[in-house]
């Protein structure tokens, strides 16, 4: 929540998958680097798999947007952390 997803044919991001949540999408978005993002979108806006997009904070958001990256895997890993907003 906080972000807005938006088409972008040149956007670095794409949609993987799209879930139905009845008033709204989940959007499931890998980043160039393997990343995925999570992001719900308005019932009015729909995208499909494979859609370039780009994400951005809402107008409105009165709060840094955190991304947290990690791993699945058992080793350790340091957490990275982008901010935006």
């Amino acid at each position: 929540d906080g972000l807005v997803l938006e088409p972008d044919a040149t956007g670095l991001l794409v949609v993987k998958d799209r879930l139905f949540l009845g008033r709204s999408y989940q959007y499931c978005v890998q980043t160039p680097v393997g990343n995925i993002i999570h992001v719900r979108a308005p019932i009015s806006q729909r995208l499909s798999a494979g859609d370039c997009v780009r994400v951005r904070p809402l107008p409105e958001a009165d709060y840094p947007i955190q991304f947290f990256a990690w791993s699945n895997s058992s080793v350790p890993q340091q957490p990275e952390i982008a901010v935006i907003g």
